[in-house]
């Protein structure tokens, strides 16, 4: 799935068998633009729990871990700093 503008997001519903600390991985490249590299926020039900940069042009890995309650859970991945100047 790509993400293009700010506010763009996939989200799913997942399962977590016990508490704990969950590490959640993107695959994600981007452009440096206006002082920040793209940011994806990691949501659970709806809370902000964590967020990665992807910092390269070059698509890779960029992970990110938060405690997780037991039970099922709304996960949503959301593109949160888009940057548009009109040419860029």
């Amino acid at each position: 799935v790509w993400l293009y503008g700010e506010g763009e997001f996939v989200q799913d519903r997942f399962f977590f068998s016990q508490s704990g600390l969950y590490a959640f991985t993107v695959k994600a490249a981007g452009s440096f633009a206006d002082g920040a590299w793209p940011i994806v926020e990691i949501r659970v039900d709806g809370e902000a729990v964590g967020r990665v940069e992807a910092t390269s042009v070059a698509a890779g890995t960029f992970s990110a871990t938060a405690q997780i309650s037991a039970g099922e859970h709304a996960v949503s991945f959301v593109f949160v700093n888009d940057f548009w100047d009109g040419t860029n």
